[in-house]
């Protein structure tokens, strides 16, 4: 089985990546849906090109994709209690303790005690967690900062504002709409 990357298939056994099918099949997608996917592909492409440098620094701390998942869940989202972690990544409580367990014995998070009811423990990032984030960042940086080398300034500033657009709506203008509004 071929396992090469390309715009509509995944690398582990060659099903649709992105999306189920229309229901006339490959022929019903849309210019859009086309466009869309081809993005998707590229988007990876570019994602797994760096991920033999991420994946050293994780392979150091040996950590499991559940465990990954937890850790990424806690430190995205801040301190709270293990029901609240197993109920949003979909998983049993006592699975969750197990894999809590492992990431405290490796120093990534903690327990403390809830100050406003002593029976709950909450879970945080550890400092050896935040230098692990620093680490990968550091790692992603560079490897994005080498990508973007390669683009002209104009093609900086476009890609600037289609992040700008994909992100979360703002309360102030962004750069390029401050630029608009002096235009």
């Amino acid at each position: 089985m071929d396992c090469s990357l390309d715009m509509n298939y995944n690398l582990t056994d060659g099903r649709r990546a992105s999306r189920p099918e229309p229901a006339g099949g490959p022929e019903d997608m849309t210019g859009r849906d086309r466009l869309l996917d081809e993005i998707g592909a590229l988007e990876f492409k570019l994602l797994a090109s760096g991920l033999p440098e991420q994946t050293s620094s994780l392979l150091d701390y040996d950590l499991t994709l559940q465990q990954l998942r937890v850790f990424a869940f806690i430190l995205t989202r801040g301190q709270m209690p293990i029901g609240t972690v197993a109920d949003a990544l979909g998983i049993r409580p006592n699975v969750a303790t197990g894999i809590v367990q492992r990431l405290v014995e490796r120093g990534l998070i903690e327990r403390r005690e809830d100050p406003d009811d002593r029976r709950i423990r909450l879970l945080t990032v550890t400092d050896r967690g935040l230098a692990l984030v620093d680490e990968l960042s550091g790692i992603v940086l560079a490897k994005g900062r080498e990508l973007l080398d390669r683009l002209r300034d104009d093609q900086l500033r476009q890609l600037r504002d289609i992040f700008l657009a994909m992100g979360p709506a703002q309360s102030e203008p962004g750069p390029s709409e401050a630029e608009a509004g002096r235009a």
